[in-house]
């Protein structure tokens, strides 16, 4: 994986990681709520979400579960884990790092990182 996609895989884990601290959640409740709650710029794909998904679920960092929904219908529902907070918890602090030396080398000022409107 070359780096620029070791960022992107990144920055994915972080999003689901995030998504699910709260409460447990499916794969298009996770999409859907990323595209609203980024007021549209960013948009989890199936292509780009299931994959890392289960390569979170190897790690031990969320678990699933499936619920029935209607008479033939199931979801899949994602769990975070002891484990998947603290490794949140550190994706966070990596995600900080990177993002102020992106800003450093791109010479990106703080007051135009946060004057940029969503």
């Amino acid at each position: 994986m070359a780096a620029k996609d070791s960022f992107k895989f990144g920055v994915v884990e972080l999003l689901l990681l995030a998504m699910l601290k709260n409460e447990d959640k499916y794969g298009y409740q996770i999409s859907q709520e990323t595209l609203d709650l980024s007021d549209g710029h960013l948009c989890l794909k199936e292509g780009s979400m299931y994959p890392v998904l289960y390569k979170l679920m190897e790690k031990g960092y969320i678990t699933s579960r499936i619920e029935k929904i209607g008479q033939r219908r199931t979801r899949v529902y994602y769990h975070l884990e002891e484990s998947g907070k603290v490794y949140l918890a550190e994706t966070k602090n990596n995600y900080i790092t990177n993002i102020k030396a992106i800003c450093k080398i791109a010479e990106i000022s703080k007051e135009e990182l946060f004057s940029t409107q969503l």
